[in-house]
């Protein structure tokens, strides 16, 4: 699910709660997220000061596919939510479990590809990409993690897909 909250005075935000009543976000414009469970979903729109004219987009789609990746420290299972045979896809989902703590993180993201000769199209698909802040977890292709806080290399791990 995507939903991303746009107001006319930047004085909007919304809470997501699950079927069972557990708030999944709180105070938000925007996520990108793997629903839990099925059932019906609240979005409860607030304003932070006053009221509030706002626009909402809410898009429900199926998961096509799932793959997991498995480093020394971490268990990443990314969800591919695109029509089977894009190249290219901005609606991939991770969610990255720590094996040690079992602390987890849910991001959104895209596919990340070099460039063909004209300078637009995607070629070589290279991995994924996922953005927190000045967060970046990037997962090659050949199942590595890195992390980038700015630009500075924080974690490197090598991974392996599993079937």
């Amino acid at each position: 699910m995507t939903i991303s909250l746009t107001s006319l005075e930047n004085n909007a935000v919304f809470d997501l709660v699950s079927p069972n009543t557990t708030i999944l976000n709180k105070g938000v414009t925007n996520t990108h997220l793997v629903l839990p469970a099925n059932g019906d979903y609240k979005i409860i729109v607030r304003g932070t000061r006053g009221n509030a004219t706002y626009n909402l987009y809410v898009e429900i789609y199926d998961v096509v596919s799932t793959q997991i990746i498995t480093t020394e420290n971490y268990k990443i299972v990314l969800h591919s939510n695109c029509i089977e045979g894009a190249v290219s896809c901005n609606h991939v989902s991770y969610e990255g479990i720590n094996i040690n703590t079992g602390d987890s993180i849910q991001l959104a993201g895209k596919t990340i590809h070099t460039t063909c000769a004209d300078g637009v199209t995607p070629c070589r698909f290279l991995g994924y990409k996922f953005v927190n802040g000045d967060h970046s977890y990037i997962v090659q292709s050949d199942g590595s993690l890195l992390v980038y806080e700015e630009n500075n290399l924080i974690l490197k791990e090598e991974g392996t897909w599993q079937n």
